[in-house]
């Protein structure tokens, strides 16, 4: 049965972010660049470099400092998630590498700070979770 992702949670560097982080949505896209070139004067095509990225939304509360700070573009660290939860057997993603390319971080309301996050993963690893 496939899991509604209530669960989800992901790890940059040493600061965890879990459901109580409030995750809005979480994606990861991961993608190739294809070169295309001409042969016999035909368009040839080959693939490129590989392109992976988590991209989510957090809804954090102000009072929320070091995770907030933990959160800035050129920030690098390790990479983890947890796309359905962390249990046993559901699937892991893991980065030996990591780089934040965005953090858009708007005005607050009522104390609660909405994060657009981008992290940009190398050395991506599909596994499942062992914890």
């Amino acid at each position: 049965m496939a899991d509604t992702g209530k669960n989800q949670s992901f790890k940059f560097g040493s600061t965890t972010y879990t459901k109580a982080d409030c995750i809005q949505q979480g994606a990861i896209n991961d993608a190739i660049n294809e070169v295309v070139y001409q042969c016999s004067g035909m368009d040839k095509g080959a693939a490129g470099t590989r392109s992976v990225t988590f991209a989510v939304t957090l809804a954090l509360s102000v009072t929320d400092v070091t995770k907030i700070n933990a959160l800035y573009p050129g920030a690098t660290g390790a990479f983890e998630a947890h796309p359905g939860g962390d249990t046993p057997t559901y699937i892991e993603v893991v980065a030996a590498s990591a780089l934040i390319t965005q953090a858009n971080k708007p005005m607050p309301v009522n104390g609660i700070l909405t994060l657009d996050l981008v992290i940009r993963l190398n050395d991506v690893t599909y596994r499942a979770a062992s914890s």
